[in-house]
């Protein structure tokens, strides 16, 4: 098609009309990659010197494209710039080519969301990139999508199907992954060229919970205080943990994986010592502007799996248990109210589905008000039940804290579970034990099993006050690598 050998000369097209389109599925097989595209993360920094050569060369590139088109357009305002001049050109430069690499060599037809508002650039946001300015970012933008470079393939902002805005999406072309690995920059190989910023902030303070593609403008600049400084050295303590194992998954096979993850799977018979993956970079999120809703951690790729799947990790080659907290949030409230547990499974409701039940019942915790028209956008509409009919099963289940539903206290007890899990976290690193956090769950390896269990019993009755149930989930096919 067209839109195929142009956008490789960093052509983009009118997105609201993909008139560049003949064909009403290929228009609409692009709206649905564009709407899937990830947000870019601008804290992607070259380590090695061969990756920071090419950072550096794709900088002076740019620079020469800006120098030659002022020459053709005979503009005198255009000056070479100054070795210091070059240095938030340089780190624009590196910022924009790492993320497109390193999201292009995994997954070449993943788009980015990125915007192009001086505002998100300009401001000292807390959430931004702080070593360049929009001017130079834009300039080095311009270059890389420009036809003569052909580097960036572009899509400017829209408005998809919904009405909703979207911002501009972007993704490298072939040419530039090319360049890439003549550096010797390959998919495999991304861990040992690039890591993350230091700069890159970990404690994330949102004005609700629902951020989709405009996430940016709905982040709060918030003043640091005492909490938020403590907060913050534990998660990038976590991080320097966590980021001295090798993660991976030991499945023979695609399992059902998306491209994504089955960046992480190994070989059955690979020796891992040898794996070096990208940092993870875990973040603890708030919600609603406050620091007392939410703040559990996520970007942790293993978070993306099912539970069957999780059973396949492997940290440093062994394998792994994944300990879960049961039923935690019903435990927390039956106890606020000094109301003994009630037995059985408290999200089991006769003649619905167990995972609709659980999904509706910390949709009823997190909402303020009752669910009238639609269902709850991560719950699966059951065959046979009204909305109404749901909610009112598991009121009548759950009589005895009936008055917590609907009140948006889910997010407060998100608050404390998340307190518990980052001092869980860090209790087994001073035991040497590395642990993968999942909300209400953690990872580890299986020979830790033990000791994580104890500990994890142990805190949850300091913070809750009761005592809350233990499970353990082990893969059968789990295997010890050589």
């Amino acid at each position: 098609m067209e839109i195929h050998e142009e956008s490789h000369r960093g052509v983009s097209c009118n997105t609201n009309q993909l008139q560049c389109f003949e064909d009403d599925e290929a228009k609409r097989q692009l709206g649905r990659e564009l709407n899937e595209a990830k947000l870019i993360n601008l804290f992607y920094v070259p380590c090695s010197d061969k990756a920071k050569e090419f950072c550096v060369k794709m900088g002076v590139i740019t620079e020469g494209w800006r120098l030659y088109n002022a020459q053709y357009r005979n503009n005198e305002t255009f000056r070479k710039r100054s070795e210091k001049g070059m240095r938030p050109v340089h780190a624009a430069s590196a910022a924009l080519v790492s993320a497109l690499v390193v999201s292009g060599l995994q997954y070449p037809k993943q788009w980015l969301s990125c915007s192009l508002n001086s505002n998100d650039y300009n401001n000292p946001k807390r959430y931004q990139n702080r070593s360049f300015r929009f001017t130079q970012f834009k300039g080095v933008f311009d270059a890389l999508s420009s036809r003569d470079l052909g580097l960036i393939e572009f899509r400017p902002g829209y408005l998809d199907d919904q009405g909703n805005g979207r911002v501009t999406r972007i993704r490298a072309t072939p040419e530039l992954l090319d360049r890439a690995r003549n550096y010797g920059i390959t998919k495999d190989t991304l861990g040992y060229h690039f890591t993350r910023s230091e700069n890159e902030e970990v404690i994330i303070q949102r004005k609700d919970k629902h951020c989709t593609d405009v996430s940016l403008p709905k982040l709060v600049i918030y003043d640091d205080d005492e909490q938020s400084m403590v907060m913050r050295n534990q998660v990038l303590a976590i991080n320097h943990h966590i980021s001295g194992t090798s993660i991976g998954l030991n499945i023979g096979v695609s399992y059902g994986l998306s491209n994504e993850l089955l960046m992480h799977t190994l070989p059955i018979t690979n020796c891992i010592k040898d794996h070096k993956s990208l940092p993870v970079v875990l973040k603890r999120i708030f919600n609603n502007s406050s620091f007392s809703d939410g703040g559990r951690l996520y970007h942790g790729w293993w978070q993306q799996l099912k539970k069957e799947q999780r059973q396949h990790i492997v940290i440093d080659g062994l394998p792994t248990v994944e300990l879960d907290y049961d039923q935690m949030h019903p435990t927390i409230l039956y106890a606020k109210h000094d109301i003994p547990l009630p037995s059985g499974d408290l999200y089991e409701i006769e003649g619905l589905d167990r995972k609709v039940a659980k999904k509706l019942f910390n949709a009823m915790l997190n909402h303020d008000k009752r669910f009238t028209r639609t269902w709850p956008d991560d719950v699966e509409k059951p065959e046979g039940w009204s909305l109404s009919d749901a909610q009112d099963a598991i009121l009548a289940k759950h009589k005895q804290i009936a008055s917590d539903f609907f009140t948006g206290v889910g997010l407060k007890l998100q608050r404390k579970d998340s307190d518990l899990m980052v001092e869980l976290l860090l209790s087994l690193q001073d035991k040497n034990i590395a642990a993968l956090p999942i909300h209400d769950s953690i990872i580890v390896q299986q020979r830790h099993m033990s000791t994580a269990k104890e500990v994890m019993e142990k805190l949850f009755e300091v913070h809750m006050g009761t005592t809350c149930a233990v499970s353990a989930s082990v893969s059968p096919r789990a295997l010890k690598l050589n």
